[in-house]
């Protein structure tokens, strides 16, 4: 009896693993409308009535590959029974058990499954292979749903317990991707708008009183300034580098990739110096955005080097004042009972 104790604690310490039975979507609508959220390894058992058509339907998001269903007549212990092709539309299976029917096809498929026992069925299971395309990447992807088909007998009326006519499941992991793409994507936009604003502004002369300087030469061989030198636009008017006063920019358009930047310190040393990089609508390329005006910027990708020189460097630069380093944006400080002050 000792020996039997902790065993016995440990199995009713074990979690109970049982299939998931989907319930009523809605607490006052109809029961027989069922629905499930999709957890990786579940097994969602589903009944069906002989004779009685049930659907289950996908994330809309997703696409209907392969449908997998057992023999039900090995599984009751006779011979196995032929599946074949059945007439209507779309992909349909039938044996002397169970149809089979994925609407669209294989050439245009959908994220619904319709069954129809033709009979009574033992317990068995069913697998649905569907892609599912990841919104963040863009990758596609097959998803297993794991059902336990189970039949009943009886009236299909709302008060027979475990009455289904279509079972709906959600994928909570996939509609978070889609929040987190659709924000990502409303963010992106808002960031190209901006930097669209930033860059008419320094190319159109900056905020009022903002000199804009584009004496710059460079030095290198030809084949580092074919391959670092910034380019001017389609539009002559639009530089290949120009300062503001506050920060130099470097256009890249196309698909050239920005190269590293230094700053060259008095002694001729290299330094590193803050930049970022923007999308450039004029060109559909990059903007490199050098933080601050200095009289010497080294340009290097792998053994290439360009030296960059301010001809009209000054030392004392442009205050855009807004009591910030942006002519486009304004300081607002508030205190109270004063109201709001610049």
């Amino acid at each position: 009896m000792r020996r039997l104790l902790p065993t016995l604690l440990v199995a009713l310490a074990a979690p109970v693993l049982a299939a998931e039975t989907p319930r009523p979507c809605a607490s006052d609508g109809d029961p027989r409308e069922r629905c499930v959220a999709y957890r990786p390894g579940q097994v969602i058992r589903i009944y069906a009535a002989p004779g009685a058509t049930l659907t289950v339907e996908l994330p809309a998001t997703q696409r209907v590959f392969s449908v997998a269903v057992s023999d039900n007549a090995v599984i009751s212990g006779g011979p196995g029974m032929v599946r074949t092709a059945s007439g209507g539309g779309g992909d349909a299976t039938v044996d002397g058990n169970l149809m089979v029917m994925v609407p669209g096809g294989g050439e245009n498929p959908q994220q619904f499954v319709t069954l129809k026992p033709l009979r009574h069925l033992e317990p068995q299971p069913l697998v649905v292979l569907a892609w599912r395309q990841n919104p963040a990447t863009g990758e596609r992807a097959l998803r297993r749903y794991t059902f336990e088909l189970r039949t009943r007998p009886g009236e299909l009326t709302e008060e027979v317990p475990d009455t289904f006519f279509s079972v709906r499941i959600a994928d909570p992991e996939a509609e978070r991707e889609e929040r987190a793409a659709r924000w990502r994507q409303v963010r992106d936009e808002r960031e190209a708008r901006a930097a669209a604003a930033r860059l008419r502004q320094t190319t159109q002369g900056g905020a009022p009183g903002i000199r804009r300087n584009v004496r710059y030469t460079g030095q290198g061989t030809a084949e580092d300034r074919a391959a670092l030198a910034p380019v001017v636009g389609a539009n002559p008017t639009d530089g290949a580098m120009w300062d503001d006063g506050m920060r130099t920019y470097l256009r890249y358009p196309g698909n050239r990739r920005p190269p590293m930047v230094y700053r060259v310190t008095a002694d001729g040393a290299e330094a590193v110096v803050g930049h970022h990089v923007e999308a450039d609508p004029t060109t559909n390329g990059a903007l490199l955005v050098v933080h601050g005006v200095h009289p010497m910027l080294r340009l290097r990708e792998g053994g290439r080097i360009l030296c960059l020189t301010n001809s009209a460097y000054d030392a004392t630069g442009q205050n855009p004042g807004t009591g910030t380093v942006d002519g486009g944006v304004v300081r607002e400080t508030r205190e109270p009972g004063r109201g709001t002050a610049r």
